[in-house]
């Protein structure tokens, strides 16, 4: 399964799902995982497995894009974090992934990775 994540950013990935007993689609990684006997984290935003960093390989995308593109609309802006965050979520140039990440940041007030509140 092929996704674009990032809207105008234009990144694709491949992930790789199979059936699981409950009949879900779920990565290949997270059955593995789940033989092994390791606990499977889901995405703070969707129900996807998640990484280390509590988001879905998409949400993470996203998110990095969304930390990484702060400093360009700071210098050029002179915006916070959360404004920006709202900018974001209003873009119609943003794609969903990056929309409900900013959402949810807005919600949770996380400020990870930015230097300015």
């Amino acid at each position: 399964m092929e996704r674009t994540v990032g809207g105008a950013v234009g990144l694709r990935f491949r992930f790789e799902y199979k059936e699981d007993t409950h009949g879900r689609y779920v990565s290949i990684q997270s059955a593995q995982r789940k033989r092994k006997g390791g606990k499977e984290l889901n995405c703070k935003i969707c129900s996807r497995e998640a990484g280390e960093n509590g988001y879905c390989e998409l949400h993470t995308k996203a998110y990095e894009n969304i930390v990484k593109k702060y400093d360009t609309w700071k210098r050029a802006l002179e915006i916070s974090w959360k404004e920006y965050l709202s900018e974001v979520v209003k873009s119609s140039l943003a794609g969903e992934w990056a929309k409900e990440v900013a959402e949810h940041l807005i919600d949770s007030g996380e400020k990870q990775n930015v230097t300015n509140g």
